[in-house]
């Protein structure tokens, strides 16, 4: 930020010297501090107001100890600056002062991630009659309304800043971010709660425009010109759209030269590697030949020399990187702040800061696939959930996917029990979860009473399981539900429950277990990828049979690089893959819409995954017992599955 309240500060300060009084030595020196300020040299500027608070006193003092703060914060020193605002008296301060005060306050506790105090701290600046300290209000007003996520308040915060400004270049960059986060919004939310005089709708229309023509700078120009002559006074300024699709460029080329893969191939991850290798490769050999970039390959095994192998990638001139593979390279990277240029990493993970704004997070997440289990089983019209899972770390994280996912639909509470991998033996946790010690006890009371034998047909607790596990684990638990009682209830799991191919022996035990699969394997047939799952089986027999969906994530992540900065602009439609239909988020996190499928002989395909938006959360009833069994091509929601009450 400018230091342009420094010369009315000092002013203050020097009141004394005003009129035809020669200029003193603290007045010079205040006027050089700001001057260093002014010209970046902040850590002088800092030293130069804190020698001169040491000399002074009382109000003097506190000007000075905030000036110097100011200037430490500018260099990047905020514990320095916390100390030194410890310092001063803000009682002293002059209003003006305290407004400024006020705002490095502000800035302070957005940097701990406290939007709510920070916008408490800066209510009113906007009106400040000192047209710098309004500025630096709107734009920290923007920040912590970002860090709540309130994209609209955001963007009605960048629009009073960006008309309080008078340099261009500052203007630019305010008007880039605000157009980009419009792009990410619903057209009719900014229709209905941005400001509808000409410059809140004539922002809604142009990012409208953007959002039809998302790679296209050339197409976009006639429409842009009909847009200028339907709002000739809107501030946006004529190097915008050309600077838009030039930053677009920058976070995802569209066309691609030079791709560098950096992916390990030593240690406990090369085998998994070597299968996403196996993909690129096909995906890169299935490219026409004027289309094919220039494909190197790296070795990431050492993580000590991930930033010399990607700064060395970047001066060889490739356009973007796939890789890194492990979460401890991802995370580097999400912690970076920037990246030398664009990387779809193979991986996702969350971080304490924000990530940078060209890195691109894929993986083959359990988490994903725990909250479509969710949305499944809701559009069936089932209600009340039991969950299965291994008392381990992983599932007790999908056991919360599942449940952050399932609550907001308004269905039935969820009943869980765990289970201990290491005992072999599930039997007693099967049984917990349907509460048949319970419902057996009370039989048994039942028929002392009766005096005679009863069937004993329980009514269970729960209207399906969602069994988390592997395939060993799944060849126990789908038995023991129906052993226990559980026959009518449908059973649903993860894709690693299964293989892409089952035994007659595991065929009969899995039988009727629903999971979510990749497309790839899931349909064969009907899945255009630029190699078949039968000619992975017989070119990569090992990669197959270890880690089939990861050769489908290497073909997609070649697939997706030329795509990222279509889908990046809300509402485009995803990319049909071997691994799902894809799209990204506002976070650049690839997500995978996933077929779902039912085992047994022969595996059959039941439908997509429905969207979050498609199911009615107001509220729910209970499912009507139904034997149809789903066609290939079925669309959740229509038809609800058995449930047992």
């Amino acid at each position: 930020m400018c230091h342009r309240l420094l010369p009315f500060l000092l002013a203050l300060l020097l009141a004394a010297c005003a009129g035809n009084a020669p200029r003193s030595p603290v007045e010079a020196q205040a006027d050089h501090a700001h001057g260093l300020y002014q010209a970046g040299q902040y850590h002088a500027a800092a030293d130069l107001y804190q020698a001169l608070a040491a000399q002074a006193g009382g109000e003097r003092r506190s000007l000075y100890l905030l000036l110097a703060a100011d200037s430490l914060l500018q260099a990047g020193e905020e514990d320095k600056g916390r100390a030194l605002l410890q310092q001063l008296n803000p009682e002293s301060l002059p209003p003006e002062g305290r407004e400024r005060l006020r705002l490095l306050q502000a800035r302070f506790a957005l940097e701990d991630q406290d939007a709510e105090r920070a916008l408490a701290l800066l209510q009113g600046l906007e009106e400040s009659g000192e047209p710098e300290i309004a500025r630096r209000a709107l734009a920290l007003r923007a920040r912590a309304h970002a860090l709540q996520g309130d994209a609209l308040a955001q963007a009605r915060d960048l629009m009073a800043l960006d008309q309080r400004l008078r340099d261009d270049s500052r203007r630019l960059l305010v008007q880039l971010e605000l157009l980009s986060l419009l792009v990410r919004q619903p057209p009719e939310v900014l229709r209905s709660r941005l400001p509808a005089d000409g410059v809140g709708q004539g922002w809604v229309q142009l990012a409208g425009l953007v959002r039809s023509f998302p790679n296209d700078p050339e197409g976009v120009a006639a429409s842009y010109r009909e847009w200028r002559s339907l709002f000739p006074d809107h501030p946006a300024l004529p190097q915008l759209l050309p600077r838009w699709y030039q930053e677009q460029r920058r976070l995802a080329p569209a066309e691609l030269h030079r791709v560098a893969v950096l992916l390990p191939e030593k240690g406990p991850f090369a085998p998994a590697a070597a299968a996403i290798r196996a993909g690129i490769l096909a995906a890169w050999q299935a490219t026409p030949g004027e289309r094919r970039p220039l494909l190197t390959f790296h070795d990431s095994s050492d993580p000590l020399r991930l930033w010399p192998l990607l700064n060395q990638v970047a001066q060889s001139g490739a356009d973007m990187v796939i890789g890194p593979l492990t979460k401890q390279n991802v995370l580097q990277l999400a912690r970076a702040g920037s990246l030398p240029l664009p990387v779809l990493a193979l991986n996702q993970t969350q971080s304490d800061v924000a990530p940078p704004a060209n890195l691109y997070q894929y993986a083959l997440s359990p988490e994903e696939e725990a909250r479509q289990a969710a949305l499944w089983a809701a559009a069936q019209g089932l209600g009340l959930p039991g969950v299965l899972y291994p008392e381990n770390g992983l599932g007790r994280r999908l056991l919360q996917a599942f449940q952050e996912q399932w609550q907001p639909l308004g269905r039935g509470a969820i009943r869980t029990q765990a289970y201990h991998p290491a005992e072999k033996d599930y039997s007693a946790a099967v049984a917990s979860l349907l509460d048949i010690p319970r419902l057996k006890a009370e039989h048994e009371r039942r028929e002392k009473a009766a005096g005679e034998k009863l069937p004993f047909e329980p009514e269970l607790p729960v209207d399906f399981v969602y069994a988390i596990g592997n395939h060993d684990d799944l060849l126990q638990l789908r038995p023991l539900v129906r052993f226990h009682h559980g026959s009518k209830l449908p059973v649903l799991g993860l894709s690693r429950a299964w293989k892409g191919r089952l035994t007659r022996d595991e065929a009969l035990d899995l039988q009727g277990l629903q999971l979510p699969e990749i497309p790839w394997l899931a349909q064969p047939d009907a899945n255009q990828a630029p190699l078949s799952s039968e000619e992975a089986r017989r070119l990569f027999p090992e990669s197959f049979r270890r880690y089939p969906r990861l050769i489908a994530m290497g073909m997609d992540a070649y697939r997706l690089l030329p795509q990222l900065n279509r889908l990046s602009v809300p509402g485009q439609p995803p990319m049909a893959g071997a691994t799902g239909e894809l799209s990204l988020d506002n976070r650049h996190l690839v997500h995978r819409r996933l077929t779902w499928i039912e085992l047994g002989e022969p595996v059959r395909v039941l439908g997509l995954t429905p969207l979050p938006e498609s199911l009615d959360s107001s509220r729910w009833e209970p499912a009507v017992p139904e034997t149809e069994i789903l066609p290939s091509g079925h669309v959740p929601g229509q038809t609800p599955s058995p449930a047992q009450r």
